[in-house]
């Protein structure tokens, strides 16, 4: 029996709007930009702020430094929204 569960299309439709407005909040204009300051396809991050799929853990992590949100809001929308710095 597997442990992994499918996220449902609702959750990620949500971390892909939340992974959205934290790029824009950050000052990056375009995915593409964004997509290179993580040394991503941007293709592959379009894919995420669309919502088809949801980003690893690493990047996450990686999405949360570099827009200074809170990897709790960018996942589930709950605590706070800016990092404490």
């Amino acid at each position: 029996m597997s442990w992994r569960r499918k996220v449902s299309d609702r959750v990620k439709r949500d971390i892909g709007l939340r992974i959205r407005e934290a790029r824009m909040a950050a000052g990056f204009a375009t995915s593409r930009e964004f997509a290179e300051a993580l040394q991503i396809e941007p293709l592959t991050y379009r894919r995420y702020e669309r919502g088809e799929v949801v980003p690893d853990v690493e990047l996450l992590i990686a999405i949360a430094a570099l827009t200074n949100f809170s990897l709790d809001w960018l996942i589930a929308g709950q605590g706070s929204v800016r990092r404490p710095r």
